[in-house]
């Protein structure tokens, strides 16, 4: 008996052992539905809108923008001269003809959200939606058409998709128009097609060349890029790879390199706002050595990315140049640069105009209306910056602002004024970073805001009364910049 005892506490003992021995070398699982409550997508559905993002009309000092809050969405359209804000539509009057169209139902609390367009000089508006009804996907319906003999074709299971609705409304009105039921048409023009702000050519890359199409011709492509009817032209023909006109690989892995290598791709040209010209900055990359990552995960079978990589210490570099390209002529002029140099270029672009921001195409402008091309130069440690600016029809090269620091010298975009007679530069040269006004010389006038804080960006001017509207941080002492 005592036998026996003994061996009952001997196992109890142990068993109580080993289980504080698993507890204490037990690892905690990751919580991952926790995690997932403060994903972007979750969060979403407890944060609506926190601020105003405005979509500019061109006529007049108006804009609309969406709000959403916990208890629906609403569309406004705002008149900054009339400081009046209205609704775009009636909630309760759209969400009964959303419902009558679409046969879905909807509540005026809970529309989607809409992609507006406006229309018919900006008194309508036009948008889409995707109702629950499943009707014979486009591709299918030609397929047949074209194919109403072939037994296979017709055997094989139709496809279906959501049947889509293009609806306009007249602001003010009593209803929706049915403006067609087609799906909006695949964009992939916008991925290379660089177009000229007069929409009279098209540039783009391939086979690491610059290539060029007229407008009639690019019409074409929008419908259909496989169009075999397309009549493309190739401006240059020393382009190689990692010396090239456009056409990045970077992203690319080793399967979608040799799968993508025939279609187009965007070159990012900067067009002179008379569209005779436009400026390309090339890189070679050749020299550098090659870097690689393994995607082991995305495919069935891992894949291969290759890329250019300086690594610190390596003698050699990416040297870039600068372009300009003659539409008529099809002339090819070179910046004067030194090339010798390691150095990071930009162009310096005319900023956007707000109203232009719902655009379906957006050319990149030169700063300069005036046969001028305004670039920047920074050095690879980044401590020295020079402001230049080139001619146009000839390349030559003026440096009009020298920055010279011991540490990271940060950089804001130039902004030209007063009929391009004055430039504002952004600069940290006395500790603070503030606001400089030069002449078009590159003679320092004097330094416009001053103090200690932090001018941040450059929001506009007004040249009449020569006042600088920009953003800061820091300028209330009594208050964090940080928080």
């Amino acid at each position: 008996m005592k036998h026996f005892i003994l061996i009952i506490l001997t196992i109890g003992f142990w068993t109580f052992s080993f289980s504080q021995e698993s507890e204490n070398n037990t690892t905690p699982l990751p919580n991952y539905r926790l995690a997932a409550k403060y994903s972007p997508k979750q969060l979403a559905k407890l944060v609506h809108s926190t601020s105003v993002r405005p979509h500019w009309l061109k006529n007049g000092n108006r804009f609309w923008y969406q709000y959403k809050t916990t208890e629906d969405v609403n569309y406004y359209l705002v008149d900054a001269d009339k400081k009046s804000k209205t609704p775009l539509f009636n909630n309760e009057k759209m969400a009964k003809w959303l419902t009558e169209i679409t046969k879905d139902p909807y509540d005026a609390k809970h529309l989607p959200k809409l992609d507006l367009k406006f229309v018919n000089k900006e008194t309508a508006i036009r948008f889409r939606i995707t109702s629950t009804e499943e009707i014979l996907a486009e591709e299918d319906i030609k397929q047949t058409k074209n194919d109403s003999t072939d037994i296979k074709k017709k055997s094989k299971k139709p496809k279906m998709e959501k049947k889509t609705y293009h609806l306009e409304y007249k602001i003010g009105g009593s209803g929706l128009r049915i403006v067609d039921t087609k799906k909006k048409l695949k964009e992939d023009w916008k991925k290379w097609a660089t177009i000229a702000p007069d929409s009279s050519i098209v540039v783009f890359s391939k086979y690491y060349n610059l290539y060029w199409m007229d407008k009639d011709n690019f019409l074409k492509a929008v419908k259909n890029e496989k169009d075999s009817t397309i009549v493309e032209n190739q401006w240059t023909s020393d382009g190689v790879k990692n010396y090239s006109y456009g056409g990045s690989s970077r992203g690319e892995n080793n399967e979608s390199e040799i799968k993508n290598k025939d279609n187009r791709k965007s070159a990012r040209v900067v067009w002179s706002h008379d569209s005779k010209k436009f400026v390309y900055q090339r890189s070679d990359t050749r020299m550098l050595k090659d870097l690689w990552v393994i995607n082991s995960v995305a495919e069935k079978r891992p894949t291969l990315e290759t890329y250019k990589y300086h690594m610190p210490g390596e003698q050699e570099y990416a040297s870039s140049e600068i372009l300009i390209f003659d539409v008529p002529s099809k002339e090819i002029t070179k910046v004067a640069l030194d090339t010798t140099k390691q150095i990071n270029l930009s162009v310096y672009r005319s900023p956007r105009k707000l109203s232009n921001a719902d655009d379906d195409f957006q050319p990149s402008t030169l700063l300069s209306k005036k046969d001028k091309i305004y670039f920047s130069t920074i050095s690879r440690d980044r401590k020295k910056l020079d402001i230049n600016v080139a001619d146009i029809n000839t390349g030559k090269v003026k440096v009009l602002i020298e920055e010279r620091f011991n540490t990271y010298i940060e950089q804001r975009n130039l902004v030209l004024f007063n009929n391009e007679q004055e430039m504002i530069h952004w600069s940290e040269r006395d500790g603070w970073a503030h606001f400089y006004l030069y002449d078009s010389f590159g003679r320092l006038k004097n330094q416009i805001s001053s103090g200690s804080y932090h001018a941040n960006s450059f929001v506009n001017i007004d040249e009449n009364k020569r006042v600088l509207f920009f953003t800061a941080n820091g300028v209330d002492n009594t208050k964090d910049p940080y928080y």
